[in-house]
């Protein structure tokens, strides 16, 4: 195969053409040119970029681009293919493979964009949403704790004094810590009340201060030592005692 270098600008390409394919000068006066034997078979041309390119591209068709960087790699190295063979035919080929390698790279990043703005909002608002009941959840919890350092503070009263106490007279013999005395603690608030029931026992019951935001469940307990709780839209009334009992 007969190559020629163009003397205007130095590019190489086939000895056939009449005009350099770089900067368009006349290569018909073949004194104005070098022209060399290229013995190099179409097999022994490079042609790495471009399979490389083909491969990527099609593994991209069938796994949404490699997550879109996979695809976008093989976007790069198929445009650098085809450059390397429109500027040094004599050393590259694989035109036609990279090109086949950039169709198919692009066609799946398309599909990636398609499958992520249709698929991505709802795996987010899911995501979003199972840390929001994860971060509720937690702050119910300590809230079960307290509620029950509060039953277990009112048995302790009970014994001293043969009564039992409200959430002031708990803190002031330090059974329970100052913020849980004063009824509000952790984005909850609680209540205590004293000698309502026939057997003259105590009850407790504790809200959300910001519903949703602090907490869902309304939590209640009584001398029976039994904890209830259930969704009561951050408010106490609607019973308490015949509420489910929390595990």
């Amino acid at each position: 195969m007969k190559t020629c270098k163009c003397t205007q600008c130095g590019f190489v390409g086939f000895a056939e053409t009449d005009y350099c394919k770089r900067c368009g000068s006349s290569l018909l006066n073949r004194s104005s040119v070098e022209i060399t034997e290229n013995y190099k078979t179409a097999r022994e041309l490079q042609d790495g970029l471009a399979i490389a390119a083909l491969v990527i591209g099609i593994i991209s068709l069938f796994t949404l681009g490699l997550f879109v960087v996979g695809a976008v790699v093989g976007v790069v190295l198929a445009v650098k293919a085809i450059k390397k063979v429109d500027t040094e035919p004599a050393r590259y080929s694989g035109r036609g493979l990279a090109l086949s390698g950039l169709s198919l790279c692009l066609v799946s990043l398309i599909g990636s964009a398609f499958v992520l703005g249709t698929v991505g909002p709802n795996v987010y608002a899911s995501y979003n949403q199972a840390v929001e009941t994860a971060r509720v959840r937690g702050i119910e919890d300590n809230v079960i704790k307290e509620m029950r350092e509060i039953a277990a503070a009112e048995v302790k009263y009970q014994a001293r004094h043969r009564q039992y106490g409200t959430l002031a007279a708990l803190g002031s013999e330090g059974l329970i810590d100052p913020d849980l005395a004063a009824g509000t603690k952790g984005g909850y608030n609680f209540y205590v009340g004293i000698g309502e029931d026939e057997d003259y026992g105590f009850h407790c019951s504790s809200e959300p201060a910001v519903y949703r935001t602090t907490g869902r469940r309304t939590f209640y307990i009584d001398n029976t030592l039994v904890l209830r709780g259930a969704d009561k839209l951050g408010m106490i009334y609607g019973g308490g005692k015949f509420d489910p009992p929390v595990r």
